[in-house]
């Protein structure tokens, strides 16, 4: 597709006309432009308070910006610091097989427990029934 073609073929959103250096007047102004919240505010609460709201303003932003670069900081150091606390995947599933383990072990003894609680008590069941 040639240059320009797609723009032929396109609805015409902007329609210019008149004349070319107001044009370029009004786009200079336009870029330049600030806004100035202070001017503004200043035409509904007055001169002193708009100075001291934007002041204000001014700060938080301030407070909010180095609250977020020391908090990023802060954790960058924690994760620099404390990786070595952090366990890898590989030791946290040993661990996992290991209570695994123990927990079947445990089971077992359990087991072998109540097995000689019972041989116990029929031992002392036949021994108290013979006496009597």
């Amino acid at each position: 597709m040639a240059p320009g073609a797609g723009a032929a073929r396109a609805p015409r959103l902007i329609q210019v006309s008149g004349d070319v250096a107001l044009a370029q007047t009004l786009s200079g102004l336009a870029a330049s432009w600030r806004l100035d919240p202070e001017d503004m505010l200043s035409q509904i609460v007055g001169d002193v308070a708009a100075v001291q709201l934007v002041s204000g303003a001014k700060r938080l932003t301030a407070l909010a910006t180095e609250f977020v670069s020391r908090t990023s900081e802060n954790l960058a150091e924690y994760a620099a610091h404390e990786a070595h606390w952090v366990a890898s995947q590989g030791s946290q599933q040993m661990l996992v097989d290991d209570l695994a383990q123990l927990q079947h072990r445990l089971d077992a003894s359990a087991a072998r427990l109540d097995a000689l609680a019972a041989r116990v008590s029929e031992y002392e069941s036949a021994r108290g029934g013979g006496q009597s």
